[in-house]
């Protein structure tokens, strides 16, 4: 009985610790989350899943190594987003596949891996956008999700 205590405080000592990384962090929603948030709480995962079933490894160094294991999440999370090199690849930006109805065909072909197109015209119909010449502008997120901009969009604003 004693072993199965022990493995409860270690699980509510991990989870205390990764949730408040990621509240403090703001990531509290998939969609939010980055490459580096991503494997990070693979790595966040095995170190509490390792610790759990190892009973010789002592209290302080689990919760040593947990909050390594956060801060380092946490500096390459700032280093990937105020260094350009760095976040065009643990980030991504934003790509332009639409400009006044037509597909921006060299930034498609670069980008072919993060694009499939069945998936934009899914999108789009999800926005009620049922031709592709209704779209002024279009481009994929870096969390893979799509904006776009109608003309029946712009022709109602006061642009």
């Amino acid at each position: 009985m004693a072993y199965y205590r022990w493995v409860l405080i270690k699980f509510i000592i991990g989870f205390v610790i990764v949730i408040t990384h990621l509240n403090l962090s703001g990531k509290t929603q998939l969609s939010q989350m980055t490459p580096i948030d991503f494997i990070g709480n693979f790595v966040l995962g095995g170190i509490i899943g390792g610790v759990i079933y190892t009973a010789s490894i002592p209290l302080y160094q689990y919760i040593i190594v947990l909050l390594i294991g956060v801060s380092l999440v946490s500096l390459l999370n700032f280093i990937s987003k105020h260094i350009h090199c760095i976040r065009s690849v643990t980030i991504g930006y934003p790509i332009p596949i639409i400009k006044h109805g037509k597909f921006l065909m060299e930034n498609i072909l670069q980008n072919k891996n993060k694009i499939d197109i069945l998936q934009i015209s899914s999108q789009l119909r999800s926005k009620g956008i049922h031709s592709f010449r209704e779209v002024v502008y279009a481009q994929i997120e870096p969390d893979g999700q799509m904006t776009a901009v109608c003309e029946a969009l712009l022709n109602k604003s006061n642009f």
